[in-house]
């Protein structure tokens, strides 16, 4: 009885090329879904019945009034934060930095409100048609 040859893997010069046109596809799109590219976003603000706008690219320390007091906010680096408030459980502090579009904190016994959005050309990526 005759045994097949065993061949084991044979890679044709070809496989290769997909192979890396593959993982170059991959990183692209990785790079487009996931990488920083143009504006980088908006914070924004309500505090004392008023919005405030920034961009995440000016940085700075800005103070917001409230019922209980000051409440500073921190802009540095395309990330915002709380950096004091003088509420009790600091809880707005204790969020640390945001940097996503859609994140959020709150303080809510001052009633400061911090949201990082996209910017006004930006798209954010969600439909807002439904069935």
């Amino acid at each position: 009885m005759k045994m097949p040859r065993d061949y084991g893997l044979i890679l044709l010069p070809m496989d290769g090329v997909a192979f890396l046109l593959s993982l170059g596809i991959f990183v692209w799109v990785t790079l487009g879904a996931y990488g920083a590219a143009g504006d980088p976003g908006q914070v924004m603000v309500q505090a004392g019945g008023l919005d405030y706008l920034y961009t995440l690219s000016s940085d700075g320390v800005h103070s917001f009034s409230g019922p209980e007091g000051d409440t500073l906010v921190e802009i540095l680096a395309h990330r915002v934060r709380v950096l004091a408030s003088p509420c009790r459980d600091q809880i707005c502090v204790a969020a640390g930095w945001l940097d996503q579009t859609g994140q959020w904190t709150a303080c809510l016994p001052n009633r400061i409100f911090v949201r990082v959005q996209a910017a006004p050309d930006q798209d954010n990526g969600i439909d807002a048609q439904v069935y």
